[in-house]
């Protein structure tokens, strides 16, 4: 009843909606609250954070594929690059746990063929190989797409960083060595002091 109220209070709001379905999963009231969130992505569709709480919520219920096609749709829909490897980093989890990860890279590939200049799907498949822990292959993917932008010090950054946290510290070595030349402020050239003695 107290929640139909803040509802009707606060129409444009969707804290009334996720504060019932969170009431209802706690009641043990799973299909209720997945039809509440249902209802409130309907009526909030452009709401990303509603919809990962919806995708969210089947994912725990072992609705795998309903999780997947809301995640796609969220990674089809956005614009920045940061977003699209937040929805993928969730696909690439749901596929990892299913055993599909092989999968999820193929459908990517087959997406990368129709954009073969940009280095954003290298970015998207380096991030399904984080998840799934192949070091080597997003290594490569990251170095494929340093070589399309040899000028991109946050990449080689990145790269750099993945290098160090694997334990690879010549790789890293080098990559900071690259990446000192177009760095200005001289963070880079510390963070080579600091894998120099490790």
């Amino acid at each position: 009843k107290w929640v139909s109220q803040w509802k009707q209070v606060s129409p444009t709001s969707t804290t009334p909606w996720i504060t019932e379905s969170r009431l209802l999963f706690r009641l043990n009231r799973e299909e209720d609250g997945l039809r509440v969130l249902r209802q409130a992505s309907r009526r909030f569709s452009a709401d990303a954070d509603l919809a990962t709480i919806l995708a969210d919520s089947y994912s725990d219920s072992g609705n795998f594929a309903e999780a997947e096609r809301i995640y796609w749709r969220l990674f089809e829909q956005s614009e920045r690059l940061e977003d699209r490897l937040r929805w993928v980093t969730l696909l690439a989890e749901i596929k990892e746990s299913l055993d599909q990860t092989d999968e999820l890279v193929a459908k990517l590939e087959e997406r990368r063929q129709g954009n073969p200049d940009s280095i954003e799907p290298l970015l998207v498949m380096a991030q399904v190989h984080q998840v799934a822990d192949n070091y080597e292959k997003r290594r490569d993917l990251l170095l494929e797409a340093s070589r399309r932008e040899p000028d991109n010090l946050l990449l080689l950054k990145e790269l750099a960083r993945m290098e160090e946290s694997e334990g690879d510290w010549q790789r890293a070595q080098l990559t900071l060595e690259k990446a000192e030349k177009l760095d200005p402020s001289g963070s880079v050239s510390q963070k080579m002091a600091e894998v120099c003695f490790k």
